[in-house]
C-alpha cells in the first residue's frame, strides 16, 4: 500500500509563483508517475511490443532449432531465395510466437547451403514435444512451394534422423498439416 505524507510548506518569493509548487500537487504528480510505473510491470508480456528489433534479442532453443531446421530444408535445392526468409519468419512467428530479424534468417539460409553439419547438433537438448515441433517446422518449409521432390524428401530424412523421432511421429505431423500421404501412408513425392 503507497502511503503519502503530506508535510506543509510555506512558500516565499519566486518559488511560490511556480506551478507544482505546493507538496499536494507535487503528491499526486510523483503518485501518477508511480502508479503508470507499476501498471506497465503489470501489462501481460502478450500486449507489449516484441523484442524482434533489439539487439539482444535471443530467441527461445526450440525456435533456433526450428529456425536451423527450415533453412536447411530451404536449401535443398542448392541456392538461396529471399522469398524463403520471409515464409520462414511468418512460420515460425505463427508456430512459437518469435520472428528472428531478417537478416538472421538470410543468414542462416547462406549458412545452410550444402553443409549437412549445420544439423549434426540439432535437437540435441530438446524434449520430445520440442523435436517434434522443430519437424513440423522443417515440414512446412518442405510443403512451402507445393509438392515435395526427392531432394526435399531427401533432406527431411536427415532432418528426421537428426532429431532422432520415428517414421510414424513424421506420418502424424504430415497427416496433421496437410495430408500429403496417399492410402497406403506414404509420403506423395512430386
Amino acid at each position: 500500500m503507497l502511503r503519502v505524507l503530506w508535510l506543509p510548506v510555506e512558500s516565499h518569493g519566486p518559488a511560490a509563483a511556480m506551478p507544482f509548487s505546493d507538496a499536494p500537487t507535487l503528491g499526486v504528480l510523483v503518485a501518477a508517475i508511480l502508479l503508470s510505473l507499476l501498471m506497465f510491470r503489470l501489462t501481460p508480456a502478450q500486449s507489449r511490443p516484441r523484442r524482434e528489433n533489439s539487439v539482444n534479442y535471443q530467441l527461445s532453443r526450440t525456435t533456433t532449432e526450428a529456425l536451423t531446421a527450415m533453412c536447411y530444408v530451404a536449401t535443398a535445392r542448392g541456392d538461396v531465395d529471399p522469398a524463403d526468409a520471409d515464409f520462414i519468419g511468418d512460420a515460425l512467428d505463427e508456430m512459437f510466437g518469435e520472428r528472428p530479424l531478417h537478416g538472421r534468417v538470410l543468414d542462416g539460409l547462406q549458412r545452410t547451403v550444402g553443409a549437412r553439419d549445420m544439423i549434426d547438433a540439432l535437437g540435441t537438448t530438446l524434449s520430445f514435444q520440442q523435436r517434434t515441433e522443430v519437424m513440423e517446422a522443417a515440414i512446412r518449409m518442405a510443403a512451402a512451394y507445393g509438392p515435395i521432390t526427392q531432394e526435399t524428401y531427401d533432406t527431411l530424412l536427415d532432418v528426421t534422423d537428426q532429431l532422432d523421432l520415428r517414421p510414424q511421429t513424421v506420418k502424424e505431423i504430415l497427416r496433421r498439416l496437410s495430408g500429403t500421404l496417399d492410402g497406403n501412408g506414404e509420403m506423395v513425392l512430386a
